[in-house]
């Protein structure tokens, strides 16, 4: 089984790779930002029911918890 990038490992080898520019910087953090959120939600949603009403209420709940605690 391959093992998957986490959020971290991404930003690590753009940032190696990347120059000291503050405009760069900002657009590979946002990036990393949104993997950061897909794994989180990922993680979150993996032992949820396949039940599509259900899950849809999880996804909200994951939403609003994201927003609020980090952004």
């Amino acid at each position: 089984m391959e093992k998957k990038q986490t959020s971290v490992d991404v930003l690590f080898e753009i940032l190696w790779e990347c120059p000291r520019d503050k405009f760069e910087w900002n657009a590979v953090l946002k990036e990393v930002r949104e993997i950061h959120k897909q794994e989180m939600k990922d993680l979150y949603l993996a032992h949820v029911t396949k039940a599509p009403r259900l899950r849809e209420i999880f996804e909200k709940q994951f939403e609003e918890y994201y927003t609020n605690t980090f952004e």
